[in-house]
């Protein structure tokens, strides 16, 4: 969709790639509230504003989880432009847009890249713009890849464990993998057949093969105590090259953007990307 004018008060719920394309275009100051659920990180390459505690963080747009948005504390805002996220069910979307004109998918798919192109649509960009935008940030995933692991070929699995048993595999952010890094056998399956594959103790084998271990817990501390305390977790090869990290764990930075943006990948390059890459060196597997 494209707007008639030039929007005056843009309000945004949870689209932090959004909030980067409006700044990249000059439309930071229209912008007059932003939203995120208590649950999504803040993103520490947006502008101050945009982070929880700046000016136009507005905390009471979406009450409580992902889903769960108010549009009456929207409707009260008086915007002339909404970015919504993928999520919306078709009653989100008609409540939404009988405030204002509505960027979020043609039909409220799970599609956070067409948001992307739809927000530049709205400002008056073309499909080119967005794919530029797009291909920005896979030049600095692929630029950071060939630098750091050359023609070594490596493993990442990501998963979930919270529970006593390792949880469901998630295939996880695209981001991982545009560097160069393959997917493990977990991530595989799940990104083939679109379901979470269990995995417990008795069948982890799988995870041998895994050269770096991302693993997803809002309780680090405790996930870690629990795969530490079974002895076959120690010979896993990365365990013993220290290449096991814990994407809730507050000294790593994996915070980024998804789908894929400039600044989200340069983020990574220069958080996640440079502890990986310090430790594949201490571990000998890449020169």
């Amino acid at each position: 969709m494209t707007i008639d004018k030039a929007p005056e008060r843009i309000v945004v719920l949870e689209q932090d790639q959004a909030i980067e394309v409006i700044d990249l275009l000059g439309y930071s100051d229209h912008v007059i509230a932003y939203a995120q659920p208590e649950a999504v990180v803040d993103r520490p390459y947006l502008p101050a504003e945009f982070l929880r505690g700046g000016e136009k963080f507005n905390d009471g747009l979406i009450p409580a989880n992902p889903g769960t948005i108010s549009p009456e504390a929207v409707a009260a805002l008086d915007p002339d432009l909404i970015i919504g996220p993928d999520y919306l069910d078709e009653s989100d979307i008609e409540k939404l847009n009988a405030i204002a004109p509505l960027v979020t998918t043609a039909s409220g798919n799970d599609d956070d890249q067409e948001i992307v192109e739809n927000t530049f649509l709205a400002l008056g960009k073309t499909k080119k713009d967005a794919a530029a935008f797009h291909d920005a940030a896979v030049d600095i995933l692929h630029n950071y890849g060939e630098s750091t692991f050359g023609s070594t070929k490596l493993v990442l699995d990501y998963f979930r464990a919270d529970e006593e048993d390792l949880g469901s595999p998630n295939f996880g952010s695209k981001i991982y993998f545009e560097t160069g890094l393959e997917r493990g056998p977990l991530t595989a399956k799940v990104k083939s057949t679109g379901e979470s594959q269990t995995l417990s103790w008795e069948n982890f084998g799988d995870l041998a093969q895994a050269d770096i271990f991302l693993i997803a817990s809002i309780v680090p501390d405790e996930t870690r105590a629990v795969l530490e305390a079974d002895p076959r977790w120690a010979d896993l090869p990365a365990v013993k090259n220290d290449l096991v990290f814990y994407q809730g764990d507050p000294e790593l930075e994996t915070s980024t953007s998804n789908p894929l943006t400039p600044l989200g990948a340069q983020h990574f390059v220069d958080t996640f990307g440079a502890q990986l890459a310090e430790r594949l060196h201490a571990a000998g597997l890449v020169d």
